[in-house]
C-alpha cells in the first residue's frame, strides 16, 4: 500500500447539544392524523443539503444529488440499501455559504453576522415545522435527519431539540436516529467514537482505515514517516478535534447519532493555525471509500448509513 497522502478521519455516535427517495419540498402547517399521510413503516426521513446544495441552487431539478446534495443522497441511499422502510423528503432552504470561515481568527464573530446563520436558522425553523407537521399527521412516526455540512448543523439543532424534549416534538423516542457529516460543531470526544484515516492506495485511489488499523505497527506502509505525520503512537491517542463553531455536548451514550469528521476538514475540524482555503478540498472527501476492517462501504457517507441501520431504534 502506498501512502502518498494520508488523512486521518474520525467518526463518532453521540447525542448532541449544541443549539446555535424524492419526494419534495416540505409542507407547513399542522394537520390532522391520517394514516393516509403516514410514511412507510411510520418512519419519515428528511435529507438536508450543506451550503450552496439543493433545491433552490438547482432550479427545477429533480434528480436526487441535486434536491439533496450528492452526500446526502449517497447516505439515503445507503440507508435503503440496509434494508431501513422510510419515506423521504428533501429540505428547500437558501443554504448561503460559508464565506465567514476564511477568517479564521474573527470565526464566531463573523458566524453572528453572517448570511450563514440566517440561512441556517431559516432551515432549522423549516426543518422544525417538517418534525412538527409528521408528529401532528401520524401518530407513533419516527423520524431520521440527515445532514452534511451546514445541513448537519441544522440537523444537529434540531436532534438536540428533539432529545431534550422541547418545541412539543415528542421527546427522545420520535428519532429513529441522526446522521451529521462534517457538523460545525463536531465533538471528537463523545461517546463510542471510532478514529478512521484516509489513505491514498496505489492503483485505488483514496481508501477510508480505521485509525486502529493505520496505528498497527505490523500494517505495511510504503511511507513509514505517516504514522508520525498523523501523530500516531497508540490507536486512542489522537488530538480531540471540533468543529468551527465548537464542540457539541453528548445527551445520553445511548443516543442514535451518528458524526462523521475528516481531519483537516475546518468545518468539522477546526485548526486556529491552518489556512481553511488551503484545505477546502478535504471537505469534499465523503464520497470515499471506507474500510473498518470487518466490512468495506463504498463511501464515508454509505458507512456511516450503516452504522446507524445497526443502532437505531
Amino acid at each position: 500500500m502506498s501512502a502518498a497522502q494520508t488523512i486521518r478521519a474520525r467518526l463518532v455516535t453521540a447525542g448532541v447539544a449544541l443549539v446555535l427517495g424524492v419526494s419534495g419540498v416540505i409542507a407547513v402547517g399542522g394537520g390532522v392524523a391520517s394514516a393516509e399521510n403516514c410514511p412507510t413503516d411510520n418512519v419519515a426521513l428528511l435529507g438536508i443539503p450543506g451550503s450552496k446544495q439543493g433545491a433552490e441552487r438547482n432550479p427545477g431539478a429533480t434528480d436526487g444529488p441535486s434536491l439533496y446534495g450528492e452526500e446526502v443522497w449517497n447516505t439515503v441511499e445507503a440507508l435503503r440499501g440496509t434494508g431501513m422502510k422510510f419515506d423521504a423528503d428533501h429540505l428547500s432552504y437558501s443554504a448561503d455559504g460559508v464565506d465567514w470561515l476564511y477568517e479564521t481568527h474573527q470565526t464566531k464573530h463573523n458566524y453572528e453576522n453572517s448570511a450563514y446563520k440566517g440561512s441556517k436558522d431559516e432551515g432549522y425553523g423549516r426543518a422544525f415545522d417538517w418534525v412538527r407537521n409528521k408528529i401532528a399527521d401520524c401518530a407513533g412516526v419516527k423520524v431520521i435527519l440527515v445532514g452534511y455540512s451546514q445541513g448537519a448543523h441544522i440537523a444537529g439543532d434540531l436532534t438536540q431539540t428533539i432529545q431534550k424534549g422541547e418545541g412539543g416534538l415528542g421527546g427522545p423516542s420520535r428519532l429513529k436516529g441522526t446522521i451529521l457529516l462534517a457538523d460545525p460543531a463536531y465533538n471528537s470526544t463523545a461517546p463510542q467514537a471510532t478514529e478512521f484515516g484516509i489513505v491514498q492506495t496505489r492503483g485505488q485511489g483514496n481508501l477510508l482505515l480505521t485509525e486502529a488499523q493505520i496505528s498497527d505497527p505490523n500494517l505495511r506502509l510504503d511511507d513509514p514517516n505517516m504514522r508520525a505525520r498523523l501523530g500516531l503512537k497508540a490507536a486512542d491517542d489522537a488530538r480531540p478535534a471540533q468543529g468551527v463553531l465548537g464542540r457539541r455536548d453528548h445527551v445520553s451514550n445511548a443516543s442514535p447519532v451518528v458524526s462523521t469528521c475528516i481531519f483537516e476538514d475546518l468545518i468539522c475540524d477546526h485548526q486556529g493555525d491552518m489556512h481553511a482555503a488551503s484545505h477546502s478540498h478535504v471537505h469534499k472527501l465523503y464520497l470515499h471509500p471506507a474500510e473498518d476492517g470487518d466490512q468495506t462501504a463504498t463511501s464515508l457517507a454509505a458507512w456511516s448509513a450503516r452504522k446507524l441501520a445497526a443502532s437505531a431504534r
